[in-house]
């Protein structure tokens, strides 16, 4: 049986509200190897493995792979002449790394209590509930921004000059962004995924040793 109280009126708050959310919880693992030949070669990998409870169980984790060549080619027999060389070395690197900065609500549908409706279930009265401005996507993973990176350190005269040399390039995919949709959905917000143009530069070091100067 239903009733209706406060004719006027479909809810009230009454001072009774709720809602129900998801833990933020982050779970990591870290690897790391090293390898040298003869001190001028050398190698480190590296993978890194998040597990996040910000997407949904299908999404949940990301891997992200590392890796770093070097080469010290002052140590190499056709330089060891140059003796106002002290250091030069080649070196590559190229990695990922994720990002999870986003709500742990955007992948379910979430609900709110708005307080007691103005009706009753045998004699029981009923909640009002709506749900977030935001809607759910269940397709949300991890950002993953990849950098590339070509440099090259040196010293000359004793050390009393040195510096570096690089030369990146970075992209991200996936990127996790808040847009603005049709309020005929009955939403305000939908979190979607989107591509970032490539982007590259240069940096430079120079530099005298200060007990030179």
């Amino acid at each position: 049986m239903m009733d209706q109280y406060l004719t006027g009126t479909t809810t009230t708050n009454n001072g009774y509200s709720s809602n129900t959310g998801t833990p933020n919880r982050l779970n990591s693992y870290f690897g790391r190897a090293n390898y040298s030949i003869l001190n001028r070669y050398l190698l480190t990998a590296t993978l890194r493995a998040d597990g996040s409870s910000r997407f949904a169980p299908s999404h949940r984790w990301g891997y992200f792979p590392a890796a770093a060549l070097g080469w010290r080619m002052s140590e190499e027999s056709f330089l060891k002449g140059v003796s106002w060389l002290n250091n030069l070395k080649l070196r590559f690197s190229y990695g990922s790394v994720g990002n999870d900065g986003i709500s742990a609500n955007l992948w379910k549908t979430n609900w709110s209590s708005d307080g007691m409706t103005g009706y009753s279930v045998n004699e029981v009265r009923q909640v009002s509930y709506s749900p977030a401005s935001t809607i759910a996507n269940p397709d949300l993973k991890w950002e993953t921004t990849i950098t590339r990176n070509l440099g090259v350190d040196f010293a000359f005269l004793q050390s009393r000059i040195y510096g570096s040399l690089d030369v990146y390039k970075n992209n991200t995919k996936d990127l996790l962004m808040l847009t603005s949709i049709s309020a005929i959905s009955g939403f305000l917000l939908l979190m979607t995924i989107s591509e970032v143009p490539v982007t590259g530069g240069l940096n430079w070091l120079l530099a005298e040793h200060p007990s030179w100067a």
